[in-house]
């Protein structure tokens, strides 16, 4: 008897295994998503691909041993074939039509408006050199609601709850399917933006630790008393889920998630400016900010007829001002946990505090000059108050900060003369560095923090950092 060629697997993006799968097929049965294939040794590849990625295989002979994948391949690739033709056909009659009616146009005073562009024109698949990739999104209505308030207020609590609510599902699925399009209209421009959508991009990294959406378990809006462009709000989120792991390793059955939401005209879409997942207590409640936001009410604001639902800014100094003691002050105390490795004495961070234990973290890993794989590491942390910040009312008018340190790295070959090298993949020395050789390098990374009164002294909670630029010396 002859021997039985091997079985081509499928997989779809959300990790669905499916084996034998006609042309008819046009994505995975259980969710839809699109379909990868995998190698004999089960790492997945994308159509064209000659060699595996990862170990190498030839895949033409899988193609020849599985007359059914052939099929599906032809008939994803005429699909494929289709749309071009249709869209140089589509490019045709608009050249014909500009070249043809230019004198019509004059003669009306007026030209054709421009067509958006469809989903069609879009790759489907992030990559490091092309990180924004799929089809549109439609953004729902909440996202641009304008109801001001007869007291000309522009957001009201209410008001800020449903555009949250109506972001999160568009969120979660983003970061699933690491739809980099979709985040790209979801997240205000700038570094932050920058950060997220490359690292989703990267070739077999994820957005996120978890596979399936989590859950919306209670919101709450914290919305400062605002009457002028640009607007913002802090949506405090706690959700369920399964989440795989966790620093302790242990499962994770949900978290707290804060964002930042901010609008910079009517016309423009409110979008997420900041985003930090915080895990749960270690007696597995969810985390909550270990204060009471203040109310107008509390802050003397009689002119508001819903001063309850309201959070003012401070009232001790300008909103930039806490901004620029509190990041100043936070980047101050991480650096020295970077160079000496403990804290600096005396301190505004309570010990075993938040900012405390990701000092330690940093001071535990490489610090200011160590060498790692032939690298001299160096690190500058300091406050960014060009990223954005954000000022929130405590109780009792005490300020709360969000906004950004950024960590300017520099890494040296640790011998003279030496190079440092970037490969294809970009592994080796993240998403946002360009393939190369290079005598230098230096990453600017950002860490998403909220910085707060805390008892005698200060503390953050922080997010995922994102590096979102570097360069290198040649």
């Amino acid at each position: 008897m002859g021997q039985t060629p091997p079985a081509h697997h499928l997989t779809c993006m959300n990790g669905h295994a499916h084996v034998h799968l006609g042309p008819a097929v046009k994505g995975c049965p259980l969710c839809g998503a699109p379909l990868f294939g995998t190698c004999p040794n089960g790492h997945a590849f994308r159509w064209g691909d000659v060699r595996c990625r990862v170990c190498g295989t030839a895949l033409h002979k899988t193609y020849a041993d599985n007359p059914e994948f052939v099929q599906y391949a032809r008939a994803a690739t005429w699909k494929s074939r289709w749309w071009i033709a249709f869209l140089a056909l589509v490019v045709a009659a608009v050249v014909f039509a500009v070249l043809t009616f230019p004198y019509q146009s004059l003669l009306h005073g007026m030209t054709s408006p421009r067509p958006a562009p469809t989903s069609s024109t879009f790759s489907l698949y992030p990559t490091a050199d092309h990180p924004v990739a799929g089809p549109r999104i439609s953004l729902p209505s909440a996202l641009f609601a304008n109801t001001p308030s007869g007291d000309g207020v522009l957001v009201t609590a209410d008001e800020a709850s449903r555009i949250a609510r109506a972001d999160w599902p568009l969120w979660q699925k983003a970061m699933i399917t690491n739809d980099t399009r979709a985040l790209s209209e979801l997240v205000a421009p700038g570094a932050f933006q920058t950060g997220i959508i490359a690292a989703c991009a990267l070739d077999g990294h994820s957005c996120t630790t978890y596979a399936s959406p989590l859950v919306l378990h209670s919101l709450t809006a914290v919305v400062p008393v605002e009457t002028s462009y640009p607007l913002y709000f802090l949506a405090e989120v706690t959700a369920a889920g399964s989440i795989p792991s966790s620093s302790s390793g242990i499962p994770l059955t949900g978290m707290t998630v804060e964002e930042i939401f901010t609008r910079g005209s009517p016309q423009n879409p409110w979008r997420i400016a900041e985003y930090m997942e915080i895990s749960p207590q270690s007696d597995g409640s969810f985390y909550q900010f270990p204060f009471a936001f203040e109310t107008a009410s509390e802050a003397g604001y009689p002119s508001l007829p819903v001063t309850d639902t309201f959070n003012p800014v401070p009232n001790a100094g300008t909103p930039g001002i806490w901004a620029s003691i509190y990041e100043s002050s936070l980047a101050e105390y991480w650096q020295h946990w970077k160079v000496a490795g403990s804290p600096p004495v005396p301190s505004l961070f309570p010990v075993s505090g938040n900012a405390w234990s990701d000092g330690q973290e940093l001071g535990a890993s490489c610090r200011e000059g160590c060498v790692t794989h032939g690298t001299a590491n160096y690190y500058n942390f300091h406050s960014a108050l060009s990223l954005g910040n954000w000022v929130f009312s405590a109780a009792g008018s005490l300020p709360m900060v969000c906004g950004s340190i950024v960590d300017s790295s520099q890494n040296l070959p640790a011998q003279g003369g030496g190079l440092l090298h970037q490969d294809p993949g970009r592994e080796n020395w993240g998403e946002v560095l360009t393939p190369g050789t290079y005598s230098e390098i230096s990453i600017e990374t950002l860490h998403p923090v909220c910085i707060f009164s805390y008892g005698p002294g200060i503390d953050e909670i922080s997010g995922t950092a994102y590096a979102y630029a570097a360069t290198g010396k040649t």
